[in-house]
């Protein structure tokens, strides 16, 4: 007997790759075959599930929702509309069917599928569907990265203002605060909700949030308090020195991105 079966179920997410400005999440599902006892003839059986593979065509196995109308029309042949050149659909057409979600974009709409093997009952009751998705990105930019910026260009004026035309501490110390209490407002959303089973000190988010709090730490100490500028230049330039982790983090998640499409052997 043959049935189909329609449900709605949640995604175990767990972040694999945290790298500010972006997060790389995989979204998983595990649908396991439970095993069952029934009465035949008056005995009771226990039948036990197992999936059958189709290795020549694995669309027998796990395939995704179709494209409605999976080929375009090409009216540039003739003007009626009618089917003179049919495209293949794309994969942002498939990427357009799939992807209803609002906070993820999806890295590549086909799945990444695991079946398991029970090597000591010699069946495979359970697979597992995973999706890439990914958030942050442009918004992140805009909210975090470009404000950033425009605080360190700030605080590199008022540092070399300082250097040159010595201004009263109590002035000087008042303007780094303002940065402070401006990087103290947008530097927690960089501390993203963590999707990890492990929490994790030593990343490159936390270095990017450590490193600009003592910039703009080492930048507020007036040159006249230790008669030296090296202290408030150091933290300076420690502040422009932390994009470089967010310019690193883009170059990781590009890499990784591209890894994964080519594993899914798809563009």
């Amino acid at each position: 007997r043959r049935c189909t079966l329609q449900a709605e179920a949640p995604l175990e997410m767990i972040s694999h790759l945290e790298c500010f400005p972006f997060k790389l999440t995989k979204a998983s599902i595990r649908i396991e075959l439970n095993t069952t006892v029934a009465s035949i003839n008056g005995q009771k059986k226990r039948f036990v599930p197992t999936l059958i593979m189709d290795r020549d065509d694995h669309r027998g196995n796990v395939c995704i929702q179709e494209v409605q109308n999976s080929y375009r029309d090409d009216i540039e042949g003739g003007g009626d509309g009618a089917n003179t050149g049919a495209l293949p659909y794309s994969r942002g057409d498939v990427l357009d069917t799939l992807d209803k979600t609002i906070q993820y974009d999806f890295v590549t709409p086909y799945p990444e599928v695991r079946f398991f093997y029970d090597l000591k009952k010699e069946y495979s009751p359970a697979f597992e569907i995973s999706f890439y998705v990914v958030s942050g990105g442009m918004s992140n930019f805009v909210n975090i990265i470009f404000p950033m910026l425009l605080i360190c260009i700030l605080n590199t004026i008022n540092v070399v203002h300082d250097y040159y035309t010595p201004q009263p501490i109590v002035r000087y110390i008042s303007i780094a605060a303002t940065f402070a209490l401006t990087a103290v407002f947008m530097l927690p959303n960089i501390m993203m909700e963590q999707t990890t089973r492990r929490r994790l000190f030593c990343t490159l988010n936390n270095l990017y949030v450590n490193s600009v709090f003592i910039a703009l730490a080492l930048s507020s100490i007036p040159h006249v308090i230790f008669h030296t500028s090296a202290i408030n230049f150091s933290g300076m330039g420690l502040f422009w020195a932390s994009f470089l982790v967010p310019i690193v983090n883009i170059f990781r998640y590009w890499l990784e991105v591209s890894a994964i499409r080519r594993s899914q052997n798809h563009p």
